[in-house]
């Protein structure tokens, strides 16, 4: 999972454009997307592991601006940088989890039913970096008075589900119903949440998307087996050293979380049918 954390900004920070939007992004109110300096004139790097993510403005035609982060793919290494056909997926997975609409939650009293969306606002975007175009990820910044609003002790690992069991659950389950768990690489959905400090789980480490393939319209079988595939792995990144038997009781007791969201009957009845297959030996 990409590192986010804890970090104090410096108070004086500058702007500098260093972006030509791509095309996707020309006929929108946007002029500018730059990175946020230090007073030494530097980035402002807030966090990253395989990635660097650098803190952001973008600017609007009417003047106004949002904060936001910019991750940059390569760490300057040209092998690694996104080409049109990957950045294409990331934005195909974007697309399709912002028109989730994130269900009602006694543990989010002020959530806007409707309005509130399964990731935050993001998008791809080609800059004009110092060694020629670049595909970046463009997203909210979560960050309140140079803080971080994520939570330090889950960076780097799988975030414990336990911090709200019904939301983790649902999520899990939207991501499988679109064919965005792969099960033979399930690595990259595990570490897919990023853990709020309100309580609330964000999938915005979205890397899984170099491994879909949006041409595949997965079966229902496939989805069920892939959501299972999910569980299992959460569960045991987070109880590894447990015994089998307590390993397998918890996988019960999230799997009977899972059921008690609404999806599909003939899903419902595979994840049934499939349950012990994913138990623990």
């Amino acid at each position: 999972m990409i590192s986010k954390p804890r970090t104090a900004f410096a108070k004086k920070t500058h702007t500098i454009p260093v972006s030509k939007l791509s095309l996707e992004h020309r006929n929108t109110n946007v002029r500018r997307l730059s990175f946020r300096l230090d007073e030494n004139n530097e980035r402002v790097r807030i966090g990253g592991g395989f990635h660097d993510i650098y803190l952001g403005n973008l600017v609007f035609k009417d003047g106004s601006r949002k904060k936001v982060t910019i991750k940059r793919f390569n760490k300057g290494i040209e092998i690694l940088k996104l080409d049109d056909k990957t950045a294409k997926k990331y934005q195909h997975v974007i697309d399709t989890l912002r028109k989730i609409e994130l269900e009602h939650d006694s543990a989010f009293p002020n959530r806007q039913i409707g309005k509130s969306r399964m990731i935050p606002k993001m998008g791809m975007v080609k800059m004009e970096l110092e060694n020629g175009p670049e595909w970046v990820l463009v997203s909210q910044a979560f960050v309140k008075g140079g803080i971080s609003k994520f939570a330090t002790e889950f960076t780097n690992k799988t975030v414990d589900y336990n911090a709200n069991l019904s939301e983790f659950t649902w999520i899990l389950l939207k991501l499988g119903e679109k064919g965005f768990i792969n099960s033979k690489q399930i690595s990259m959905v595990t570490d897919v949440f990023a853990h709020h400090n309100e309580g609330g789980f964000i999938p915005i480490d979205i890397d899984f998307a170099t491994v879909i393939d949006i041409s595949h319209r997965k079966t229902k079988e496939e989805v069920a087996n892939d959501i299972l595939s999910g569980i299992k792995e959460h569960i045991y990144q987070i109880k590894s050293k447990d015994t089998p038997e307590n390993l397998n009781r918890e996988y019960s007791r999230v799997f009977q979380a899972l059921l008690k969201h609404k999806m599909h009957p003939e899903l419902k009845q595979l994840l049934l049918d499939y349950r012990n297959k994913y138990l623990i030996k």
